[in-house]
Formats: structure tokens, sequence, C-alpha cells
């Protein structure tokens, strides 16, 4: 309630007059008295209550107040994410996150899905294998046939619990005539001593020393090749038309096809 004290003009012009001035014998109404020292209303009340909102305020509340207004995480920033999900969340969407109901979650419960088998039916995988080291050189001066060129080995490396369905046995052949006399060889390829291959005359030099030319046989071996672990020996032999030095390499690969299951 606003304090109102009653002064004529002239009391007042008197009062300003004097260079000193204080207002004495001042009498306060009793119900403003009564309403400043009320115990709810009152100016102790009113005193509790601040100090009371002021323990509440911490330093640390007053910062979080501040957040509000902050750039990155304030309510400007929160709009704007909301904003942003608002447009992602299309009605469309919407409908489809209702379909995710209890029911539909216990159709994907391990009971209704199949053990994994730990393969990929009906998908054929390939791998090269190779020998782990490399034939050496062959020199071959005789016409005594079948003269080898060196066998190699090769383990079978697939995968557990797969299943090979073709193998191609690869045998390249790098030939150098070593002296000068005309040359006709004939090959052969043998995997597992079954011969695959095997042909007269197949590669031909003139009488030119350092003449040299490579010959790649491939053939089916899905007979002879069939298990995982099992050790393949593979072997190509050559045969000479003169008895004059030829110098050959040959090398060997395994191209397994395989599918799991």
């Amino acid at each position: 309630m606003p304090l109102h004290i009653p002064i004529t003009i002239d009391v007042a012009e008197k009062v300003w007059a004097y260079t000193t001035r204080r207002l004495t014998s001042l009498a306060i109404p009793t119900d403003i008295v009564s309403r400043l020292d009320h115990a709810t209303y009152g100016l102790s009340a009113i005193e509790t209550l601040v100090d009371d909102l002021e323990t509440r305020l911490t330093a640390a509340r007053a910062g979080y107040l501040d957040l509000l207004a902050d750039p990155t995480v304030g309510l400007a920033a929160l709009e704007s994410l909301v904003d942003d999900l608002e447009i992602r969340l299309t009605a469309a969407r919407a409908v489809k996150i209702d379909e995710i109901t209890a029911t539909r979650m216990s159709e994907l419960d391990s009971a209704n899905i199949p053990t994994d088998t730990g393969h990929i039916p009906n998908i054929e995988f390939g791998k090269v294998q190779a020998p782990a080291t490399e034939n050496a050189a062959v020199t071959i001066a005789v016409i005594t046939a079948d003269q080898s060129l060196g066998s190699k080995d090769i383990t079978v490396d697939v995968p557990a619990g797969a299943t090979i369905t073709s193998v191609l046995a690869i045998a390249q052949i790098n030939i150098m005539n070593n002296s000068a006399t005309a040359q006709k060889i004939d090959l052969k390829f043998e995997v597992e001593s079954v011969v695959l291959f095997s042909q007269t005359d197949v590669v031909g030099f003139g009488a030119v020393d350092g003449a040299a030319s490579s010959y790649v046989i491939a053939e089916n071996a899905s007979d002879e090749v069939t298990t995982d672990g099992q050790v393949v020996t593979l072997e190509a032999k050559a045969t000479l038309s003169a008895a004059a030095s030829v110098r050959f390499q040959a090398q060997y690969y395994l191209i397994i096809t395989y599918k799991m299951g």
C-alpha cells in the first residue's frame, strides 16, 4: 500500500527554506507499520525469501541459466535441432516407426532365426595356389623321352567345410635354346601321376643359340584334386628332337573353385 503523508504548501515552503532539513515527529499510520512487520509479507519475511533465493541460485546454477543463451547448446540451438528433426521425421517415416511393434520385434527373436551354419550357400569362391618355392631351371641335352622339368607339391588349402567344385591345373614352361641346334620339343603335364596333357612338337626352335619361348598348359584337374589338405604333385616333362642343350624352367599353379557347405 503506498504511503501518503499530507503536507500543505505553506509547510513545504518553510521546510525548504532551511539549509538543513529534517522531518520530525513524522507519524506513520499504524496499518503501514503492521504491514511492514507482517510475518508473511513484511520486510523480515521478504529478507528471508531473498536469502533463500540467494542460497538456491548458486554460481553453478546461474551458469546453467547462462547456457540458455549459448549458441551451441542454448534454446536457439535446441530449436534448430528440433526443426531439423521435424524435417527428417516426416509423416511417412513416422508411420514406418509405428510399425515397429512388440509383435514385429518378437519375429526377430533368436528362435525365429536359423542357426548360423557358418557358410553362404550357392556362392562359389576362387583361390589360386602355387608351390612354396619356385622350380629351379633344368638343362636337358638328351633325346630320351619324358625328361622331368622338376615336380612340385601344392597342399590344397580351402576353408573348413568347403566343397571343391572344380580345379584348373596350370604349368607355365619357359624354354631357351642353349645351343645353335634346331629343336622340336614334345611336352607332357601330369597331376597326381595322371597325364592331363601330352603333345608332340608343340615348341620349335631354329638353329639359334638363345632363342626363347614360353608355353602355358592349363587342364581340368577336378578329378585329381578333391579335398582340403590334399598334397597334389604336379610335374611337366619334355622330349627333345636333338641331343643338344635346352634350358627349361617350369612353374605350377592350381586354381581352385569351391563353395561353402
